[in-house]
């Protein structure tokens, strides 16, 4: 399925998923009453105008097509750039919606549709990896002020509770 269950994040990353659960179940509709799989490639023209329709009359249809013929491709894409199964199949969803929300703003002057939703989905890759990135130094730096300044080596406490004779030992 490429509806994945909510990940963690905080409330904004909770009310992201939130928003990509109630339109991917408005949408989902669609994606079992139309063709999912595109045996043949969309041309730079018909893409661009399945994105028009979607930005015009927000098309479902439009962004079934589209999504059955980009997911796939955009989440491989990803999962070669690093990303494990599961990253690369919520950048895949979200990058598709991104192109839901902002189709308006697409110009196939500037670039195909293809083009567009690769660099959004690694734009989002980025994002994802900065964040994880931030989330550990963040753990690290948790882990590291936990400890006692005034005993900053924990086997201290080891050697207290052995009455430290073996210690005193090496003083002589």
């Amino acid at each position: 399925s490429m509806i994945p269950g909510l990940f963690g994040g905080g409330q904004a990353q909770s009310l992201l998923d939130g928003q990509r659960q109630r339109l991917m179940g408005q949408i989902g509709e669609d994606l079992n009453n139309t063709l999912l799989y595109v045996y043949r490639d969309l041309s730079d023209a018909e893409a661009a105008a399945l994105v028009r329709a979607i930005a015009e009359r927000r098309d479902r249809a439009a962004f079934a097509t589209l999504f059955g013929f980009y997911a796939g491709r955009l989440k491989g894409w990803t999962m070669r750039h690093g990303a494990g199964a599961e990253a690369a199949e919520e950048i895949a969803q979200e990058a598709l919606l991104t192109m839901w929300r902002k189709a308006d703003l697409f110009s196939p002057d500037r670039a195909s549709v293809s083009a567009w939703l690769f660099a959004i989905a690694r734009n989002l890759r980025i994002d994802r990896a900065r964040r994880e990135q931030r989330a550990r130094q963040h753990l690290l730096t948790e882990v590291f002020e936990e400890e006692d300044p005034d005993r900053p080596d924990g086997l201290l406490d080891v050697a207290e509770r052995e009455d430290l004779p073996a210690a005193h030992a090496f003083e002589r």
